[in-house]
């Protein structure tokens, strides 16, 4: 009997657990809401980066583009297979991800907007808050800032980062690829969740959104790599025809 009334102890506490857990999130989330906020969409930035990076690997083992041939000592030629994460792009994806996903839109979303549009979550205050995050914040804060975080850890000019951010815009459908998948979010974040866990949910949602920016951001520098390679090529026949 005894021993019967301390598993049953036992799976009690076990079951308390996630309550427990919970509990103390919750209040993490409370007391210190930037630190959470930074903590969560940082790491989620380096997540959905790592995935996008490993699909590009399987993408580039398809197309046959991630072998390098190279020279042995003795002479003979070997193919080697070249898969290797890029720890700068991971970086830029950590550091959009803490400052900008994490600081910048809770003092939005939570401090910024509340005084704007309304504290309450009523259609009219709702719509105001998306209408403004969608028309004006995303395209000339959100989005830009994901490229000049990229272009600053690796070194790039600030211009040409935006000349990116342009040309895929223009070229990759940018903007409503991201209306697409942020309206309907931000509608329920503003209208449906509590302000404490309004950023964690964002970058949960945000987690896929990450993935489909890197590859777009992948996808558009390997085609000016290939087209500058493309007219590099047309102007040495050139050269060698004159």
């Amino acid at each position: 009997m005894k021993f019967f009334l301390c598993r049953i102890a036992l799976l009690c506490s076990l079951l308390a657990l996630p309550v427990q857990s919970f509990g103390g999130v919750d209040a993490f989330f409370r007391t210190s809401p930037y630190a959470a906020a930074a903590m969560v969409c940082g790491m989620k930035g380096v997540c959905a980066d790592f995935v996008a990076q490993k699909h590009q690997f399987k993408k580039n083992r398809e197309n046959g583009d991630d072998m390098v041939v190279k020279m042995n000592r003795d002479g003979s030629l070997v193919t080697k297979l070249v898969q290797k994460i890029d720890l700068k792009r991971s970086a830029a994806f950590l550091i959009y991800g803490a400052l900008y996903q994490g600081l910048v839109l809770e003092y939005s979303y939570n401090h910024i907007y509340p005084r704007l549009f309304g504290p309450g979550q009523d259609v009219l205050s709702v719509l105001r808050k998306v209408s403004f995050d969608m028309f004006f914040q995303s395209p000339c804060l959100t989005l830009p800032s994901a490229y000049i975080s990229k272009a600053f850890v690796f070194g790039n000019p600030i211009g040409g980062a935006v000349r990116k951010y342009v040309d895929d815009v223009i070229k990759q459908k940018l903007l409503l690829k991201y209306y697409v998948v942020w309206v309907p979010v931000m509608f329920f974040a503003f209208g449906v969740v509590p302000d404490r866990f309004r950023v964690t949910f964002c970058a949960s949602v945000s987690f896929f959104w990450m993935m489909l920016l890197s590859a777009i951001a992948n996808n558009s520098g390997e085609e000016s790599s290939s087209s500058s390679s493309s007219s590099l090529s047309k102007n040495s026949i050139k050269a060698k025809k004159q």
